[in-house]
């Protein structure tokens, strides 16, 4: 490779790190040189340690070799950031817990419709089985 290409592969890497899910990523040539961008200020909810591991486990580096026109120039090594990615399922998790609790709270605190509201009597009657339905009383003018 031409060093101009170092130059190129390098600002590549750091664009397509940004804003990503990936903590680092790295091209090692052929002779074993290393290019490396690594995400700086990704701010994230910090997620409980037990989220964290359990994502590290399921998320694996991407190896991709590179090869243009036959040519083989090296690999890609993407590696992902597992505090990053757990800490977005924490907050969403967190935040679906409480909009489910402050809908609970507000369906246990509305009155239903066979309760009367304070100073207004029930609309909804009971009868008891075998009762007669009242007739409706007519205002007379």
């Amino acid at each position: 490779m031409v060093i101009g290409d170092y130059d190129t592969v390098e600002r590549t890497l750091h664009k397509a790190i940004r804003r990503s899910p990936f903590a680092d990523a790295r091209f090692i040539d052929l002779q074993g040189g290393v290019i490396a961008a690594v995400q700086t200020g990704a701010s994230f909810e910090r997620a409980p340690d037990w989220l964290t591991a359990r994502v590290a486990d399921r998320l694996h580096d991407i190896n991709n070799n590179i090869v243009i026109g036959g040519r083989d120039y090296g690999v890609l090594r993407l590696r992902f950031a597992p505090q990053l990615i757990a800490g977005e399922i924490w907050t969403v998790t967190t935040l679906a817990l409480w909009i489910a609790a402050a809908a609970l709270f507000l369906a246990s605190s509305c009155p239903r419709p066979d309760e009367p509201v304070a100073g207004r009597p029930g609309r909804i009657q009971q009868l008891e089985p075998g009762a007669r339905r009242p007739s409706p009383t007519r205002a007379t003018r």
